[in-house]
Parts: structure tokens; sequence; C-alpha cells
């Protein structure tokens, strides 16, 4: 058994007797040795000296996988290690693991030290971040970090509030911490989930990151559940490699990494950081996976306008049914005091169908006092807020016109977002254009790439790159002619007018 799969199976009969609640409390998942050694393999090795950190070590398999490496380069001579760990139990893992590596590098003549330390990464660390001054410790930075919500009042998230924006999670902060203490140049690899790409509390993380760093490439996982697969765990992960730099690599490199791992990666494609990197006050990072969704954010960065600025909006639907259960009611009759619950279930093959029978979804509301959950009856885009990654398409839409229901309000259920114009009716022209802009596989693969989760978020909605309103009315008259509107078609309407 070679010394990385021992240290994988140690940790892994570790993790089965842990309690799961424990584990998630503290965001601790560990990696797996072929996605240890992927990381380690990104990492140029080109010096005599080199002094590495990595910042939630856990049981080291990351760090033992770069030692490895490093055994087997002719060129470095001297190495040292820092490890951050402070989970006891674990802390007893990490000393185990790198007493192994040590072993091998005393059959060599290479010279490893190393420094276990047994303490919060961030909160040791606070002083270089708000020092100015501080030019960096560290040649190579590879990491896992943990993977936890922070409260406001967390000691991490009050030291770091120069880059918090809402509620954070921690694996930010260790990235950013990591990179504040990189030298100039320095390389880092870190996996991490995807969300801080386009998430709405990572503004002001990717307004810094962009600054500080070269982000020369990034791995996509091709499914959700392959990084962690012994871990249990589903979360659409991501590994970024580059280096500390004010200067931006032109060409990014984007690559797709199996299911199995066996193969590890597929043929990359490169990107110009212009499509990549937007320069728009959300700082979005896109990162297309195939050449499909590369032409997609080509073709829509062209647009001039955003949803907001072209003059539309898009919001949740505001009724919570848990918190409306006493007047959401099986019946179907639509009164004054009985307005029409609109679902997900109603939504359907790009269609709008109401009342439907469907076990809990009841189609009533009745209305009392204020009536805040209500909405006017108007013309609206219905978008599924929810759908899966493995699922054909991320946006799954409906249009609404008033005079399918008789009422004056009606009620949109919290899973469904809607679409409509800020001062004034949609027409049935931009309802029309709107319905082939968002049915196109353009913008569903554009979505894909803008999309930090398999919500289908309001906010992201809102700030993608839009058309002018000239030009939604005349694609919803070029769609006029069209007796079914299937996503191809909606393609070429877009791809005739632009």
């Amino acid at each position: 058994m070679d010394i990385l799969t021992n240290i994988e199976d140690s940790v892994m009969k570790f993790s089965s007797k842990r309690d799961k609640l424990k584990k998630k409390a503290i965001g601790q998942f560990f990696t797996p040795k072929e996605i240890s050694q992927y990381m380690s393999s990104l990492i140029q090795l080109n010096m005599k000296k080199v002094k590495i950190l990595d910042p939630g070590a856990g049981n080291g398999i990351l760090a033992c996988s770069l030692l490895c490496e490093i055994l087997n380069n002719d060129f470095i001579e001297e190495i040292h290690v820092d490890l951050y760990e402070n989970d006891m139990e674990v802390f007893e893992l990490l000393e185990k693991s790198l007493d192994q590596i040590q072993k091998l590098y005393k059959k060599s003549r290479k010279k490893l030290t190393y420094h276990l330390i047994m303490k919060d990464f961030i909160l040791t660390n606070l002083t270089r971040w708000n020092d100015d001054n501080f030019k960096g410790m560290y040649n190579i930075i590879i990491a896992n970090p943990p993977y936890m919500k922070l409260r406001k009042n967390n000691s991490e998230y009050q030291g770091m509030s120069n880059i918090v924006f809402g509620q954070p999670n921690i694996y930010f902060l260790f990235m950013a911490m990591s990179i504040k203490l990189l030298e100039a140049q320095g390389q880092f690899v870190f996996i991490t989930p995807k969300s801080y790409l386009t998430g709405l509390y990572f503004t002001k993380f990717r307004e810094w990151l962009v600054k500080e760093v070269d982000i020369e490439k990034f791995c996509i996982f091709e499914s959700r559940k392959t990084p962690f697969n012994k871990e249990k765990i589903v979360q659409e992960t991501i590994i970024i490699k580059g280096k500390k730099s004010k200067f931006q690599t032109e060409l990014v490199e984007i690559t797709n990494i199996d299911n199995n791992l066996k193969n590890h990666v597929s043929k990359p494609i490169f990107v110009h950081n212009k499509i990549i990197f937007d320069k728009t006050k959300n700082c979005y990072i896109k990162v297309p996976t195939t050449r499909e969704e590369y032409n997609a954010l080509n073709f829509i960065s062209k647009w001039p306008k955003t949803l907001n600025t072209a003059g539309f909006k898009v919001s949740t639907g505001k009724v919570v049914d848990f918190r409306n259960k006493d007047n959401i009611v099986n019946e179907f009759e639509i009164t004054d005091l009985k307005v029409p619950l609109i679902w997900n279930v109603n939504l359907k093959n790009g269609k709008f169908t109401w009342p439907v029978k469907y076990k809990n979804k009841y189609q009533i509301m009745k209305l009392h006092g204020e009536n805040k959950n209500t909405i006017i009856n108007s013309n609206y885009l219905l978008i599924k807020r929810f759908t899966s990654k493995e699922e054909s398409r991320r946006i799954q839409i409906a249009p609404y016109k008033k005079e399918m229901l008789n009422t004056k309000l009606i009620g949109i259920e919290n899973h469904i977002n809607y679409l409509y114009k800020v001062n004034e009716e949609l027409s049935q022209s931009e309802l029309l254009g709107l319905f082939i802009i968002f049915n196109s596989k353009i913008v569903d693969s554009y979505f894909r790439v803008l999309s930090s989760s398999t919500q289908v978020n309001a906010n992201e909605l809102n700030f993608m790159n839009f058309p002018e309103v000239r030009d939604i009315i005349n694609i919803g008259k070029m769609g006029e002619k069209y007796k079914l509107l299937t996503d191809e078609v909606c393609d070429g309407i877009l791809l005739e007018y632009f």
C-alpha cells in the first residue's frame, strides 16, 4: 500500500465513525487521494527552496501529495511546510501522516521541515491581514478550506469585515487569508464550492480577489457527486490554480474533470479574461465549461443592458406555503376572497395550466386583511426557482397572460420567480420576446455559467446582460409567425436578429 492510500484509508475509517452533525458544524470534508494528486500536479516546481502553507490541513493528504510530487523533482532541495489544524482528533492523524512522509524524505537528499500548528488559522493571522506593508511569506498554498456559514458576531467575520457582505461562509475567508500570506508570484491551488464565482454574498470578496491574483486555470467537476463521493457530499465544486499577481493572464484555461477521475480531465478550452471577469458592480466570475457555453457568453456579452436597466425586474413569489397553510385550500372556485395560487406544478413544457390537481399543491388561497402576499393580475413571465444541474434545462419558464384567470389578484408560491415591467404592464410582444430569449439554449447555457447553485436566483437574473426594449419587442414580433417555439427555434430567432 502506498503512503497516500494509507493516509486516505486512515481518515476514511476515522470519518465513518465521526458524528455527521459534528463534521457539518465545523465544515469538515476530507480531500480524496486522487484529487489531492491532481491538485499537486498543477503546481510548477522550479525553485531550490520552497515554503508551503496548508491552512486547513485535516489529515494532511494535500500537503503530503505535494511532498510526494516534490520527491520526484530534481530541482527542489529544501522544503518547509506549515500546516494548520485545530481539531485535536484530526491533529493526531496529521501527525502520523507527516511522520510517514518524513521517513521517505530521510531516505532522499532533500531536507524537509514542517510545523504543525493547532490554532485557528484566521485568528492567528489577523495582524498580518490588517498590515498593508506585509509582503507574504509562502511560495505555495494548497488548500481545501472548511465549509460552514458564520454569524455576524463571529471573530473571523469581524476581523475580515472589509471583504464580507451579508452572511459569509468561512471557506472564502480561508482563501483570502491564504492569498494575503502568499509572496508575490507565489502559487495557489484551492478546491472549494463554486458559489463564490457569482453568489451575491461573495461580491466584496470577488472585488478583492480579482485585484490580488492571476487565475490561470479553472477545473470544473462534471458531477456534483464526484469530488467528495467517498464522503457522500453533494456540492458543486471547483479547483482554481493561479499566482499572486496584479496582472491577469489573457487566455484562461478551463478544464472539465470527468466523473471517474481516471483520466482526470477533458480537453481544455482557453477563454479570454474579458469574458470571464465581469466589470459590472457584481464582479461575476463566469466560467464556461463547453464551447457551447463559451459561445453563449460571447454572444450575450454584447447586449448593452441588464434586465433591470432595461426596465424589467424579477421577483420571487411571496407565498410561503407553511406560513399560509391555513389559507391554502383544496378548492378551485375563484371569488373576491379566494384567489388562484400558482405553484411550480402549474408550469410545464413552457406552458401555464391552472388549475392542476397535485398532492398538497392546493390551487386556491383565501384572502385576509391587507393581502401582502398577493400581486396584481397582469402579464408575467413565470420562472421556476429550482432545477437540478443534471436537468436538460436550468431555466424553465411559462408566459402568463392576465386573461388566463378571471381575477384581480393572484398568489405566486415562493418556488417561482416572476418577471414583469417596472412601470407598466408587459405588452404581448414584450412577453413573447422575453419568452423567446429565456427559452433559447443560448440564454440557458449562459445562465448555467452565471448561476452559482441549482437555484435560479432573482438577483442573478436581474443583473444578467440584456437587450434593449425595442429589440425585445422586435423579437416578439418575429416569433408570432411560429406555431411552436422550441428552444432551437428561439435560438434561430436570436441569431437571425442579432
